[in-house]
């Protein structure tokens, strides 16, 4: 599981209304305010009630100040230099990579962004969700699994009118050499079929430019799709 509470991510205003609505009905039936609210019901993803009270202050004052206006999105945490929480119609995350922020336009901006940020060999996953975004931050170089992970995440954070804009499938590749490689597909936006997104292969120092679409061991078998070990978020498998 990964706590959010200090990250400066958007989440739509529905499921922050989810949120109230769940942490309402466990004040009801237990007699005290959970310590943690979960993003949604996959229960991977957390912030904390204080962190929660925080939000819940600033869409009452927004609402107060701003009656006419129509909320769309939340700050988990906000940012310093954001105005209020109301958001355009198209949402693009902000991303920190070697500490400095950006906001891409689309998912193939941030791919472009990642080019030379640095490649790790080991095996599996070793980093969870909030690690691996940590690791963005500090500029750690990661393996195939972990930045594929990390893909995952930031496409999913890419709304268009409070809806997801990509879809996404995690891709393990078995390659001639004999090894495994871990890639994800993107369809949706600027991507009319599914894509191949290969971070590591971008990422690689020491690899020649490949754009999105191109990648390591695209002449191996694909093994399998959404595979149970990829999906878990356990900084092990």
């Amino acid at each position: 599981m990964a706590d959010l509470s200090n990250k400066e991510l958007l989440i739509t205003y529905g499921n922050y209304q989810d949120m109230i609505r769940r942490t309402r009905a466990y004040r009801k039936g237990n007699g005290k305010n959970p310590t943690n609210v979960y993003l949604n019901s996959s229960k991977k993803d957390y912030i904390s009630y204080k962190q929660l009270k925080d939000m819940y202050k600033r869409v009452k004052q927004y609402k107060k100040d701003k009656p006419k206006k129509v909320l769309n999105n939340v700050w988990i945490k906000k940012p310093k230099n954001t105005v209020n929480v109301l958001t355009p119609k198209y949402n693009n995350p902000t991303v920190n990579i070697k500490g400095k922020k950006y906001i891409p336009k689309n998912f193939t901006e941030f791919y472009n962004l990642m080019g030379g940020f640095g490649y790790s060999y080991y095996y599996n996953d070793i980093y969870t969700l909030s690690q691996e975004i940590k690791n963005l931050t500090i500029g750690k170089a990661m393996n195939c699994t972990d930045f594929a992970q990390l893909g995952v995440y930031i496409a999913s954070q890419f709304k268009k009118d409070n809806k997801s804009i990509y879809q996404t499938r995690y891709r393990h590749v078995n390659c001639k050499s004999g090894s495994g490689h871990t890639q994800f597909e993107i369809k949706g936006g600027e991507f009319n079929k599914w894509t191949i997104v290969d971070i590591s292969a971008k990422a690689d120092k020491n690899s020649k430019v490949y754009p999105i679409g191109t990648g390591w061991c695209l002449n191996g078998t694909v093994r399998g799709y959404n595979e149970s070990w990829v999906l878990s978020d356990d900084g092990k498998s």
